[in-house]
């Protein structure tokens, strides 16, 4: 900026050096670029909002910390504003990639106080600033993410506040910020407990059958489970679920994903090997079984089958072993679940692939007390029905005959 000095032998000295002779002229050409200039920065800043918020100044240029600022960020509930301020002005001189164009300088000028007022409104300020600095930090381009959060204040409220109490979906939201484009969606505030029972289970297969090749189905169900898992634990933080319809949804969002990943994991195996597995069913067990997971929660899980011929065996072992790595192993898009086949007849001693008859043979015999106990939570997951029937039944009646022992 210039500053034109009001003494008027100096003011006509500038004239001179511009190349006026005539001082009207000079003052009437000043005055018409100063009403350009103001238009243009108008026109470029008629929607960005001011650099104060309503608690205070918010100013976060030159060096030392601005005393109103401090005053401010103090009166929001922030522990140490000097850190505050001392990181936004790391972030408008572009020390992040979020913040290295103009562009996302000038949206980050105008989110600043929006972020810290919804922060201290939250009741966590310095949980929340943590948080969405880590959120902050690791975001590969900015612009995008402030312009969205810029044009729905009622996101923005939701992003601080999950950050805020919820560590969990903090972190999701930090690992993979595409979590903000779902929050947008209608359907992620429909309650998860009024979902069809089959809901999920159609949209995972539907994503399944559109990718190419086993890897992308991969990938597919973990993107599919991280949003379902997202909007599960939104609306459990928001109170508009309880802790057992989250239990529930949780349960089945993991028979969507157990189910789709099977069908894809046989597809795979019998593809690659001779012979058929014949009937099987992915039975649940323990917390899986009865519906009650958690958004950490590992799934127990039993591979029953009924082989066809000689070759049943081993392709039912190939088969599990694949499952449980679609299911547990990383790709580009993270990880699943954690599995448990701990339960089956005999444990870590016992085949992974149990046979049916096996199976009866050893609930029949063999199995401990504990044994039942975790029996009476079997429940089919995916597979042949029929089997999955039988199982049940075998299960009742080994529970039948144990209770008269």
């Amino acid at each position: 900026t210039h500053h034109l000095p009001d003494v008027a032998e100096k003011r006509a000295a500038v004239a001179a050096l511009s190349g006026y002779s005539d001082q009207t002229r000079f003052e009437a050409d000043i005055a018409t670029v100063r009403r350009l200039v103001h238009g243009a920065y108008s026109d470029l800043f008629a929607t960005e909002e001011k650099l104060s918020g309503e608690s205070g100044n918010l100013v976060f240029t030159g060096v030392d910390d601005d005393p109103g600022t401090v005053e401010t960020l103090t009166s929001m509930g922030f522990s140490d504003p000097s850190r505050i301020i001392h990181v936004f002005q790391q972030w408008h001189r572009g020390s992040i990639p979020a913040t290295r164009s103009a562009r996302a300088q000038q949206l980050l000028t105008s989110l600043g106080p929006r972020l810290l007022e919804t922060m201290s409104k939250a009741g966590e300020p310095d949980a929340a600033f943590e948080r969405f600095q880590e959120f902050f930090s690791g975001l590969t381009s900015g612009v995008q993410v402030m312009s969205l959060m810029l044009a729905e204040p009622a996101l923005t409220r939701d992003v601080i506040e999950t950050m805020s109490f919820a560590p969990k979906l903090a972190a999701d939201l930090a690992r993979r910020p595409a979590l903000m484009d779902s929050m947008l969606e209608p359907s992620f505030r429909a309650p998860v407990a009024s979902d069809a029972q089959e809901v999920r289970g159609k949209k995972l297969q539907e994503l399944l059958e559109r990718a190419d090749g086993f890897e992308a189905q991969l990938n597919a169900a973990r993107r599919f489970h991280r949003e379902e898992a997202f909007r599960i634990g939104y609306q459990l933080l928001r109170g508009a679920i309880g802790a057992t319809e989250a239990g529930a949804a949780y349960a089945n969002l993991a028979d969507a994903c157990v189910r789709g990943l099977a069908y894809a994991c046989e597809t795979d195996v019998v593809s690659r090997f001779p012979g058929k597995i014949g009937k099987w069913s992915v039975c649940a067990l323990g917390k899986f079984g009865g519906r009650e997971l958690t958004a950490t929660s590992d799934l127990d899980l039993m591979l029953i089958y009924e082989p066809e011929d000689d070759a049943g065996g081993q392709l039912a072992t190939r088969f599990v072993q694949r499952l449980i790595a679609a299911l547990s192993a990383p790709t580009e898009e993270g990880t699943l679940y954690e599995v448990d086949m701990q339960l089956r007849p005999s444990g870590r001693a016992g085949p992974v692939a149990v046979k049916l008859s096996s199976f009866e043979a050893y609930y029949r015999d063999d199995a401990w007390t504990w044994e039942f106990m975790a029996l009476t939570r079997i429940r089919p997951v995916a597979g042949d029905e029929d089997l999955g029937r039988h199982i049940v039944d075998s299960a009742r009646e080994a529970l039948r005959r144990k209770a008269g022992d």
